[in-house]
């Protein structure tokens, strides 16, 4: 935490004080208390208990006005895809209450692992207790809602010390609020940071002179921050971008979405000794950009903070929402730290990352929350074309970077190297960090350029659920821009709750590979075992890699178990050609039965399990299994061509259990003809007096009696 500028107080609220951060500001007409707003979602406003201070939720609906054709219309498109409400508290316990319009039939909070159960007030609203700060997302009926509790900002500018520049006495009669006035707005503001920045220059030994920014909205075009500023947002305070593109200078165009693009908010080349901080917003006017601008109009592209060319900049606190591309970029600097930051963007949209870390060194990045459709959180490195011809400098290689609890959602990935490898990624850190979902949760993507990744770790995150791309994708392709190897992987302490489709290790040739990756404690779905082989991870898109080591390694046991729920595939329909077989949480109460087991079987049903080590003969298979009904458990191997079943290695005649459910038992499988790394079928398959239209029980794991 930075000590406290000359002449600055530093607040200090009473205990469990409370504040909600009213973003909006004078007109900001999307913004409403959720009881005066008829058609919101269902998440309505949050409580302090005993206080009751009302927290505006912002819904996500943008009502927006355009010209189009000559017809002036009005369009409220569902444009972020969830609701998300802030809010600051000094040290203290505080207790939300959620109330809704309509009754709430479900309600859960992430991250997960922070054990958050909210309880029952009345059927309209559920309370729950969070003790610090707190980046939360409450899925309420299926509507979502980010939550997030920040400290106060303890060393808040006075208007009026020495040192601390009001863009208010910068603004006269100018009204801010007019996006006709953007570009007078910003002749303002950029005078402010001007003075500012002559103030702290002149002072010496690191003082950055205060631009304190009043509550309030202020649409404002490009904004060039120099060396030895603090550039305050109050709480309350929006700036926001306006619609017109001439506003903004033209910085870059962007080949893949055919379009030119402004730096909105970036720092002078050269500079250094900069901040951004406070409650305030930053507003990329995302929704009309990409959403509401007419069909004619190709679009406009915008980074909301490039911080670039520049040395010890800080970004601490902010909402930074709605960005119409890649929302922060930070390019070409050194000793960077960004925290409490809440990045918001769409959750429909295009190249709408939130924080990419770009040709950088020593970067700190933490306790921030990141909601977008493309990746949350990156590191990329380029080669000064496109987008990056107009980057101050040359290009540069990335080293020592850290993300440190970070909570992400996306339907790309949250928590990535590359695309762009163009120069060395070195030393780059995710730790301490939940994904709430993602298309794949971690990446390691190299795909443009012949740079290398080198000693790479992702520790201690938590992933409840992926998506098509499956939890992790390791991979290393052509784009007509060269290729690279990737090395020195730790992926260590992860808790898969919900892995997606299969994940991917996959180098480009044997000159070119993925070498050196460790999976230490990696568990899936609660289960006490860390995993020991790739494909009980999941991750069957595989080719040239070397050296994949597992910590504790498993492989040489001579009894090796596999949760059931650890397959690559659940096969077979019922009787009414439903696919019902799936996974459920185990009902096994024997040690250890925790974790998921495989349950709604039905006849011919089976569960595929890829790459299954043998060791040199297996001789028995045991199978922990709840069988109601009679059921016969039949074992094979893939057949040689690696496309469906071949031979039967064993089975075993289970009697049932008089349609009684809950009797687990461990029954043994002599097997014969079992050797090698080979695929596993289980079959399942209705005998006696069962009925193919009647369930088979649940499997919740088996073990294999292995030699070497």
């Amino acid at each position: 935490m930075d000590e406290p500028l000359p002449g600055a107080r530093a607040s200090r609220p009473r205990p469990g004080g409370f504040a909600p951060d009213r973003g909006g500001g004078p007109g900001a007409d999307d913004y409403a208390e959720p009881d005066s707003e008829p058609g919101a979602p269902d998440d309505g406003p949050l409580q302090r208990h005993g206080h009751g201070v009302e927290l505006p939720v912002v819904d996500g609906l943008y009502e927006t006005t355009i010209i189009e054709n000559g017809a002036t219309r009005k369009i409220k498109p569902d444009y972020l895809g969830y609701d998300y409400a802030t809010f600051t508290a000094s040290q203290g316990d505080v207790e939300i209450v959620i109330r809704a319009k309509s009754k709430i039939n479900s309600i859960g909070v992430s991250p997960l692992k922070l054990g958050i159960v909210p309880t029952k007030v009345d059927d309209y609203a559920y309370k729950f207790t969070l003790t610090g700060q707190a980046y939360l997302i409450v899925n309420i009926n299926g509507s979502k809602l980010a939550l997030t509790r920040d400290e106060p900002e303890p060393y808040e500018p006075v208007p009026g010390e020495a040192g601390t520049f009001n863009v208010a006495d910068y603004l006269g009669s100018t009204d801010a609020t007019n996006q006709g006035n953007a570009v007078a707005v910003a002749a303002a503001f950029q005078q402010a940071v001007d003075d500012a920045s002559a103030y702290g220059t002149a002072a010496g030994d690191g003082t950055k002179g205060r631009v304190y920014v009043p509550p309030g909205l202020y649409y404002m075009s490009n904004l060039m921050l120099r060396s030895n500023v603090a550039f305050y947002l109050s709480p309350g305070s929006v700036i926001r971008m306006t619609d017109d593109y001439s506003h903004y200078s033209v910085d870059f165009y962007k080949a893949s979405l055919n379009r030119n693009g402004t730096w909105w908010i970036y720092t002078e080349n050269g500079s250094s000794n900069i901040k951004v901080y406070g409650r305030g917003t930053l507003d990329g006017n995302g929704h009309y950009f990409q959403k509401d601008k007419p069909a004619s109009d190709g679009g406009f592209a915008a980074t909301l903070i490039m911080a670039m060319g520049t040395s010890d900049f800080t970004l601490d606190g902010p909402v930074v929402r709605a960005a119409p591309f890649w929302g922060t970029i930070v390019a070409r600097s050194d000793n960077v730290n960004i925290s409490n930051v809440k990045f918001f963007n769409s959750l429909d949209a295009n190249e709408n990352d939130c924080l990419d870390i770009n040709e950088s060194q020593h970067v700190r990045v933490w306790d921030s929350i990141g909601i977008s459709l493309d990746d949350t959180f990156s590191t990329k490195t380029w080669e000064g074309l496109g987008m990056s011809a107009n980057w101050y400098g040359s290009p540069e290689p990335l080293d020592d970077v850290i993300f440190n609890n970070l909570f992400g959602w996306t339907y790309c990935a949250t928590f990535k190297l590359g695309h762009g490898a163009h120069q060395d990624q070195t030393n780059v850190t995710f730790k301490n960090s939940v994904t709430y979902f993602a298309g794949r949760a971690i990446g390691i993507e190299h795909v443009y350029g012949d740079a290398a990744f080198a000693n790479v770790t992702f520790d201690n995150i938590d992933i409840e659920d992926a998506g098509d791309e499956g939890w992790f994708k390791a991979v290393i392709e052509e784009s007509g821009q060269g290729v690279g190897p990737i090395s020195n992987v730790t992926v260590k302490n992860i808790t898969i709750r919900h892995g997606g489709s299969a994940s991917s290790l996959k180098g480009y040739s044997d000159a070119i590979q993925i070498s050196g990756v460790t999976f230490e404690n990696v568990r899936k779905l609660g289960n006490p075992e860390p995993v020991s082989s790739l494909a009980e991870l999941n991750i069957t898109k595989t080719g040239f890699y070397d050296n994949v080591a597992f910590v504790p390694d498993r492989s040489q046991e001579t009894v090796y178990r596999i949760q059931a729920e650890n397959n690559n595939g659940l096969f077979g329909v019922d009787w009414n050609g439903n696919k019902i077989i799936k996974h459920a949480a185990s009902n096994d109460t024997a040690a250890p039965g925790v974790g998921y087991q495989v349950g709604n079987i039905a006849h011919n049903n089976y569960a595929l399990y890829r790459n299954v080590d043998f060791g040199a003969d297996t001789s028995n298979v045991r199978i922990r299994y709840d069988a109601p009904r009679a059921v016969r458990v039949e074992l094979y191997l893939g057949n040689d061509a690696g496309t469906g079943m071949g031979t039967m290695i064993g089975g075993v005649d289970l009697a049932g259990n008089g349609n009684q459910w809950l009797n687990w038992n461990s029954y043994d499988i002599p097997t014969t003809g079992a050797s090698g790394v080979r695929d596993l079928y289980v079959v399942f398959k209705a005998t006696g007096s069962t009925q193919t239209n009647q369930l088979l029980g649940s499997l919740n794991w088996f073990e294999l009696t292995r030699s070497f």
